[in-house]
């Protein structure tokens, strides 16, 4: 089984896990906000004017978010 980590560096100051959870949860938004877009941009334009890696992005970011929800 594969893992991927995100880390967060903080200086001079330790993260509540409160706030942990709040950054995990921004980041899992903003993958959400990402994939949507794409999607709507793709059913209002077809794939031909995006591109190859926003369309790449958009995929594996669905596959990061299903494993998210698991």
């Amino acid at each position: 089984m594969a893992h991927m980590t995100t880390a967060f560096e903080v200086h001079n100051e330790d993260l509540t896990s409160e706030r942990r959870l709040r950054y995990r949860q921004a980041m899992i938004d903003a993958m959400t906000k990402y994939y949507e877009d794409v999607e709507a941009a793709v059913a209002v334009h077809g794939t031909d004017d995006i591109p190859d890696d926003v369309l790449q992005n958009a995929e594996l970011i669905d596959k990061m978010l299903e494993d998210c929800n698991r």
